[in-house]
């Protein structure tokens, strides 16, 4: 994995990583207008995958992403597509639609002409499209109940009555991301070195035990497999993309949940690409 941009905020670090045709993101707040669009790796990355806390895509972001094919949706308070987001991303096939979602700019996704079903799961009266935001070939996929709401707000799309069989939700995350993200979290926090193993699953939790060099349970984590954020065994709260990822030891530990990635990847730590939290500009 190779970190584009990292750092800390006071109540938690923010990261960008690339790996091999995936992008990942946690900890921002808007992931900033023209962040990627034009970078060299730009026609490498199939997948992008957005973790915590951020709420909302920027302008022209990832537009002219020629291969990217799918983006994972792994938080709960995403609200924002901007103008031009993934415009041209020719080969895009699957987005993963929040329900929390209000905004879709002007042109979001215009040519983007393998997106061909969209499901929107979110509240029509809340949701605004821009103009222009999709090609033609796009077919919204609602729920029934609310199509005559869709028809009536946004007249010129396209509607099939019923959400796509195949569910726009997010895959599990690979064991082994969740497992080296407990181990780095608890190690963390605690200054002990731990083994992990998810010793229970299901469909929304999946079970992480935490064991020292002796074998004893030392914490149990009871995570959601999408997004990585959960309790421990005493019920504090834990968000192991926000902390398991956060200093150079982490990162060595986490890539082997990652494929290597191309040499000669453009560098952006520190060049304040990205526009972080509110508070990291406060004093």
């Amino acid at each position: 994995m190779y970190m584009l941009d990292q750092g800390s905020f006071e109540n938690g670090p923010y990261y960008a990583a690339y790996s091999s045709h995936e992008l990942s993101f946690a900890g921002y707040d808007i992931i900033p207008a023209d962040s990627f669009s034009g970078y060299a790796f730009a026609d490498e990355i199939e997948t992008i995958c957005i973790f915590s806390d951020i709420i909302g895509i920027g302008a022209n972001a990832f537009s002219g992403f020629q291969s990217l094919k799918k983006v994972e949706m792994h938080t709960t308070d995403f609200t924002e597509i901007g103008e031009g987001a993934f415009s041209d991303c020719t080969a895009l096939t699957t987005f993963q639609v929040p329900e929390t979602l209000t905004s879709i700019g002007a042109n979001a996704f215009a040519g983007c002409t393998s997106l061909t079903d969209f499901d929107l799961p979110c509240d029509p009266e809340t949701l605004t499209i821009g103009e222009n935001a999709f090609s033609k070939e796009t077919v919204f996929h609602v729920d029934p109940s609310a199509l005559e709401q869709y028809q009536a707000r946004f007249p010129d799309l396209q509607f099939a009555g019923d959400l796509s069989a195949s569910e726009d939700t997010a895959d599990p995350l690979p064991d082994d991301t969740l497992t080296q993200w407990a181990l780095v979290d608890y190690e963390k926090k605690n200054g002990i070195a731990v083994n992990a193993e998810i010793t229970a699953r299901t469909d929304d939790a999946y079970e992480i035990t935490l064991t020292n060099a002796d074998g004893v349970i030392v914490d149990v984590y009871s995570v959601d497999p999408r997004t990585a954020v959960g309790v421990n065994q005493t019920n504090a709260e834990i968000n192991l993309p926000q902390t398991g990822v956060t200093s150079p030891g982490a990162l060595a530990a986490a890539a082997g949940a990652f494929a290597a990635i191309t040499v000669g990847a453009a560098v952006m730590l520190g060049s304040g690409v990205f526009r972080r939290r509110k508070e990291n500009s406060e004093p």
